[in-house]
C-alpha cells in the first residue's frame, strides 16, 4: 500500500511540474508572439494559447551538450502576405535565463543552423548510440514540416539520409551527419538537385 501511494505521489508531482513548466512556456510565447488587432503580414508569427498545444520534446543526446536547455514544440500561426499557416514549431527554452527562442519549421526558412549547432560535439559510446543520436536529430528536423526521412545510410564516419516532402518521392534535402572519434563534428545540408551545399554547421 505504501509503495502504491509513493508511486502515485511521484506521478502526481511529475504532472504538476510538467503543467507548471508548460504554463511558463505559454506565458513567454504570449509575451514574445502576442495576438495583435492589426499588423502587416510580413512573416509575422503569432501564438494563440487556445491552439498552442505545448509539449516537451524528450531528448537524450541534446541534453548531453545543453543541460540548461530544453526543447518544446508548440503550434504558432504565420502570416505572410495573404498566406496564413498554422504550424508546429520547435521552442528552445533556457532554464537559466528563463527565455525562449523560436525555431520555425523547414518550410519557412530551411535547415536551422542555430538549433543543430547545439548537437555538435555530442559524444557517443557505441554504434547503437550513434544511430539513436541520428534518430533524435531526424525527429526534430521534420517537426511541423510535412516531410519524412528516407534512404538512411550508415557508415563508420557518416550517417546520410534524405528529407522528402510527404507527397513526393524525390529528396528535398540530403543531410549528412559526420563523426570523428565517437563525436558528432559536422552536419551538412545539400540540395540534391545540383548537389550544392545549402548549409553546414560544425
Amino acid at each position: 500500500m505504501k509503495i502504491q501511494l509513493y508511486t502515485l505521489l511521484i506521478f502526481t508531482t511529475s504532472l504538476v511540474s510538467c503543467y507548471s513548466q508548460n504554463e511558463n512556456i505559454e506565458n513567454l510565447l504570449i509575451e514574445k508572439f502576442p495576438v495583435k488587432d492589426s499588423f502587416i503580414a510580413d512573416g509575422l508569427w503569432i501564438f494563440y494559447p487556445e491552439i498552442g498545444n505545448i509539449r516537451k520534446i524528450e531528448t537524450e543526446y541534446f541534453k548531453l551538450n545543453n543541460p540548461n536547455l530544453e526543447l518544446y514544440q508548440a503550434n504558432l500561426t504565420n502570416y505572410l502576405d495573404e498566406h496564413i499557416s498554422d504550424s508546429e514549431c520547435v521552442i528552445i527554452y533556457d532554464n537559466n535565463l528563463k527565455s525562449i527562442k523560436l525555431i520555425p519549421p523547414l518550410w519557412y526558412q530551411g535547415f536551422n543552423n542555430e538549433l543543430f549547432k547545439l548537437f555538435i560535439g555530442v559524444e557517443f559510446k557505441t554504434e547503437s548510440d550513434k544511430r539513436n543520436l541520428a534518430q533524435e536529430i531526424q525527429k526534430i528536423i521534420i517537426i511541423g514540416s510535412n516531410m519524412h526521412i528516407d534512404k538512411i545510410k550508415s557508415r563508420k564516419d557518416k550517417i546520410e539520409f534524405n528529407v522528402n516532402l510527404n507527397e513526393h518521392k524525390n529528396a528535398w534535402r540530403s543531410i549528412s551527419l559526420i563523426f570523428e572519434k565517437n563525436k558528432l563534428i559536422n552536419i551538412k545540408s545539400m540540395n540534391p538537385f545540383d548537389n550544392s551545399l545549402e548549409s553546414e554547421v560544425k
